[in-house]
């Protein structure tokens, strides 16, 4: 039996290590082969439609939490087609765009930023066995814009919550 896992994320127009869709066929390649299968659906609506309820073995949310203006909306919603028990994980970093943003973001610390994540789970309801992650120190890609500005990778934050 192949997964079912619904990636999520807000499409934008600051290049292609940005837009969702290039970070879901990027997925999709390195995920195909160990018999998962991603879907990414540029429509929200569509994804949390009726036909999905209980359907996704997780949900994976990249880069796009920070510009939610409703999250707990999303969030139950995400919930909704979560099967029991499968994750929901979002990811994020302290690469983000000002002007797009949500008010709240740029004046808190990012572990605050990974508490207020932890909190959209616990005011959505349904969610448990919550969790988060910071990774720091990696060495940047070469390949990155600022690899000879700065030698570490930007940090990134995980945090996950499983559908109860």
């Amino acid at each position: 039996r192949r997964l079912q896992v619904l990636f999520v994320g807000a499409p934008t127009a600051n290049g292609p290590h940005h837009d969702p869709i290039t970070r879901y066929r990027a997925l999709k390649r390195g995920l195909g082969a160990a018999g998962i299968d991603l879907t990414y659906d540029e429509d929200p609506a569509h994804a949390f439609s009726e036909p999905f309820l209980a359907h996704f073995d997780a949900v994976l949310c990249t880069a796009s939490v920070e510009y939610l203006v409703q999250p707990l909306d999303v969030f139950r919603e995400v919930r909704r087609v979560l099967k029991p028990g499968a994750p929901f994980v979002l990811t994020f970093s302290e690469r983000w765009f000002p002007p797009k943003v949500i008010q709240l973001w740029p004046a808190i610390h990012p572990f605050e930023r990974v508490g207020l994540v932890l909190h959209y789970f616990r005011e959505a309801g349904g969610f448990g066995v919550l969790g988060s992650e910071a990774a720091r120190g990696w060495p940047r890609p070469e390949d990155d814009k600022y690899a000879g500005q700065f030698p570490d990778a930007d940090p990134l934050y995980a945090v996950w919550g499983r559908a109860v």
